[in-house]
């Protein structure tokens, strides 16, 4: 009697029932696979979810098959236990039950399930604050180096600006189109840049497999947008207060 995941019955029995299915499983004959001598024919008593055995971003199992098992058997190498609440897995419970499936309970080493999850993780997560701690890094240029190139410009532009102000243009007004002009900029670079991007992690998507973890996230793309956004409005935004200090006079009469 065996239970199955739910991948493995419907790969079997697409559409079917699976309880009181058989399953054969033929002998390894040599080929690179556990012996299950005892389990020729075996009959399916229950399903269960998918689960992850191995690495967080391969994804759950395409199939699996889970047989019974005796303190003697020689596939006892791990037990997957949990308790009501952590207090009833301490180290002499576990021990316990170590001691009920193999003749040696020291073989086996107590592992919470948290850790073994933080360790898989762990270089995902550095990677991310490495790529985080570059992207603001980035991010901080960007800002600096356009605050020069916007004094700049507005320096070229003190004229025209001058004569917004003598036709009665207010210094809100003033900031408000040097905002508006920076921010479309800003828009469309960014909307190229959003592009090329999506088109890059499309093609990584569909090349490296992490069944886990998709690398097209709609809110990322999303957030960086708006972070593009508000970075080009703090830039822009002292050099445009800069510019409504123009005298309108003076710059009348240097036209003169």
């Amino acid at each position: 009697m065996v239970i199955v995941s739910a991948s493995t019955a419907n790969a079997f029995w697409p559409g079917e029932d699976p309880i009181g299915k058989t399953i054969r499983i033929d002998p390894a004959e040599g080929r690179p696979v556990d012996e299950f001598a005892a389990y020729r024919e075996v009959t399916v008593i229950g399903t269960v979810r998918d689960i992850v055995t191995g690495m967080l971003v391969a994804g759950h199992d395409a199939g699996h098959i889970y047989l019974p098992i005796g303190p003697a058997d020689a596939h006892a190498t791990a037990v997957l236990v949990r308790g009501h609440t952590d207090r009833d897995l301490g180290p002499e419970t576990l021990q316990e039950i170590f001691s009920r499936i193999v003749p040696n309970p020291q073989v086996f080493e107590a592992l919470p399930l948290g850790e073994v999850r933080d360790l898989q993780m762990y270089p995902l997560l550095a990677a991310s604050w490495i790529g985080s701690l570059l992207g603001a890094v980035a991010l901080a240029l960007s800002v600096t180096g356009l605050y020069g190139v916007l004094s700049y410009a507005l320096s070229q532009r003190r004229k025209e600006i001058g004569l917004r102000m003598a036709l009665g243009a207010t210094g809100g007004a003033v900031v408000g189109l040097v905002l508006k002009q920076s921010i479309r900029l800003a828009g469309i670079g960014a909307f190229i840049g959003l592009v090329a991007g999506f088109a890059v992690m499309k093609i990584l998507d569909a090349n490296v497999p992490f069944e886990g973890i998709s690398l097209l996230d709609v809110g990322a793309f999303s957030a960086g947008l708006l972070l593009v956004m508000a970075a080009t409005a703090v830039a822009a935004y002292q050099p445009a207060r800069h510019a409504t200090r123009v005298d309108p006079c003076q710059t009348l009469r240097s036209d003169a």
